[in-house]
């Protein structure tokens, strides 16, 4: 394949917005710097990203523990993207495989994801890879002023 995977690191910042912007997310680098700082800093996150060569990205993903009163620490995947025209090579099963690695390295038994109804394509991938519809929600959001 001739990707290296690897830990996300600060000089990866404006190809971790470009990508973020395929999965329709569009953000400035200048935006996105300080979130990146805190991914990079969070002992409890993961970021791994996938260089097809120096300087450019083909993909990243973005995971961390959620702990709850209702259940046990569990990975949850926050993002996943790989570059359109990379797509279906393998890549997004890679990083798939590393982030649930590192989950597993920290003790945890499940991992969760969230993706938009509208992902069908995506959807299909996931369930490729072994991962089961569990229910269906609404998302409510509030602006805090």
């Amino acid at each position: 394949m001739g990707i290296l995977f690897r830990a996300a690191k600060p000089d990866d910042l404006a190809e971790i917005a470009r990508l973020a912007g395929e999965l329709g997310y569009p953000t400035q680098p200048s935006e996105l710097a300080p979130r990146l700082d805190r991914a990079l800093a969070a002992r409890d996150g993961a970021c791994i990203v996938a260089e097809a060569s120096p300087g450019r990205l083909v993909g990243w993903v973005e995971a961390g523990v959620h702990r709850s009163l209702l259940c046990d620490p569990e990975e949850v995947i926050h993002g996943l993207v790989v570059d359109a025209s990379e797509r279906g090579t393998g890549i997004g099963a890679e990083l798939m495989r590393l982030v649930e690695d590192w989950g597993r390295e920290r003790g945890l038994t499940c991992v969760r994801l969230h993706s938009r109804d509208s992902r069908h394509v995506g959807h299909g991938f996931y369930e490729h890879l072994g991962y089961a519809r569990e229910k269906t929600q609404i998302l409510f959001h509030r602006r805090l002023e």
